[in-house]
């Protein structure tokens, strides 16, 4: 079991670690021409518009360069090498580069490569890749393992539980197994949820299928307790009455003829 315990915790640790792994760029350096220096970290929200900006300096000088005569483009494709966007570049009045992508081009999660040029005779490009998420955030190393290690203990927390629950005889108490069982594995659905938003380019149905399954079970709060109470609620009433009947002097056989026959 405890191969077991270490498998799962290490299978969740690498789905999250591997998710931490920013997008790089690729700078094409020309001792004569330009350098494009951008401002992004790479990783932008699923359909949400984005506006990338960047600043062009002459490699030699370190100067600004403006847009007198130079032009500047941009193209960006899907994971498949399919161009899904291309445009010029605009030099705004804060004296920087910048193009608005609407969000509809970013209506996929995973990687989208793209290319920057600048050119006048003299040149400078640049090539790197769009990283589309749910929620337009990757887990560093750090909270990957604080999210692993939290699956981790819930789900050594519910095994101990349910080992207890086989092993009781006293329905009371299983009654409280159950209803913290219910709202552990309504937690850890959460977290898996969550945590599953932020690879979802290696595994793009396990979001969709923990949102499903936590929201179900959420619901499920509505009907497990009401049922829950209401069988704790019979169960008490039952042992009171099968105390008075034993206080009157009544054998267990004479108990249950006569449970028998209100039934």
């Amino acid at each position: 079991m405890n191969k077991s315990y270490l498998l799962i915790f290490l299978l969740v640790l690498s789905f999250t670690i591997v998710s931490a792994v920013p997008p790089v760029t690729t700078i094409d350096y020309f001792p004569t021409g330009y350098i494009i220096t951008e401002a992004h970290n790479g990783i932008i929200k699923l359909n949400e518009d984005f506006t990338y900006n960047f600043i062009l300096y002459n490699s030699s000088t370190g100067l600004d360069i403006n847009n007198t005569s130079v032009i500047c483009r941009i193209l960006i494709s899907d994971n498949q090498g399919e161009l899904v966007y291309h445009n010029n570049v605009s030099y705004n009045s804060y004296n920087y580069w910048s193009v608005f992508i609407p969000g509809s081009v970013f209506n996929k999660t995973g990687y989208y490569p793209y290319g920057v040029d600048c050119e006048d005779g003299k040149g400078g490009a640049l090539a790197g890749s769009f990283y589309i998420t749910q929620t337009g955030t990757l887990l560093d190393i750090s909270d990957s393992i604080l999210y692993a290690s939290f699956l981790f203990i819930i789900f050594i927390i519910m095994y101990g539980l349910i080992k207890l629950l086989l092993e009781s005889e006293n329905k009371y108490f299983n009654y409280g197994i159950i209803s913290i069982l219910y709202i552990l594995s309504n937690v850890f659905l959460l977290i898996f949820w969550k945590v599953s938003e932020y690879f979802l380019y290696l595994v793009p149905f396990i979001s969709t299928l923990f949102e499903i399954l936590y929201k179900v079970s959420t619901i499920g709060y509505f009907i497990i307790f009401p049922v829950i109470l209401f069988s704790l609620a019979m169960s008490l009433f039952n042992d009171k009455e099968m105390l008075k009947l034993q206080e009157m002097g009544y054998s267990d056989e004479d108990i249950s003829r006569v449970r028998s026959s209100k039934r």
